[in-house]
């Protein structure tokens, strides 16, 4: 299963980043939250979540972690959605 984890360098009080179920939504939303000037420092990463028996029950004791597919979007100055070469 796949989710989105927003991190962004200007983002002081969320040290943790954000997370979503859909990239639209943490688009609209990361668009909508940062001024032009802060946009590009804002990174979307796909992740993937293991939803087998095993991985759900490890992420509930909080021992286990979605795995970051290499995928990585940022936003342009304009609000626009760009993905980065990993």
């Amino acid at each position: 299963m796949k989710f989105y984890h927003v991190e962004a360098a200007e983002d002081d009080a969320n040290q943790r980043g954000v997370w979503y179920a859909t990239l639209s939504a943490a688009h609209k939303d990361q668009k909508g939250r940062w001024p032009a000037v802060f946009r590009p420092t804002v990174r979307i990463y796909e992740v993937e979540v293991p939803t087998d028996k095993d991985g759900v029950l490890l992420l509930l004791n909080g021992i286990g972690e979605g795995v970051k597919s290499g995928r990585v979007w940022t936003l342009s100055s304009r609000g626009g959605l760009a993905e980065m070469n990993t």
